[in-house]
């Protein structure tokens, strides 16, 4: 079981938001708490209460979608908004390979 920090309002993972962290996931809930503290410490623009560190279960539950322009296909689709750029249908990136 791990854990993610990610921002209230946009499900964001805390990683996609600054550069302070550079982690995704954690295996403890203390490792996440350690690792958002240190971002908050180091990114002053961050605030350590517009966050929220839970299991990665719940954390599907609750994770934003987006509509994205499928470039292949052209119509739209829904993606998580932690999607990497490389994974996403609108990226030439994805369809490349």
């Amino acid at each position: 079981m791990g854990f993610v920090v990610y921002h209230k309002d946009s499900t964001k993972y805390l990683a996609r938001l600054t550069r302070a962290c550079k982690k995704e996931s954690f295996a403890t809930d203390a490792a996440a708490k350690a690792a958002l503290t240190r971002a908050c410490n180091k990114d002053t623009e961050l605030v350590k209460e517009d966050f929220l560190i839970t299991t990665h279960a719940a954390f599907r539950d609750i994770e934003k979608k987006e509509l994205v322009h499928n470039i292949r296909f052209g119509g739209m689709q829904l993606e998580s908004v932690n999607t990497p750029w490389s994974c996403s249908v609108q990226s030439e990136t994805y369809w490349s390979s």
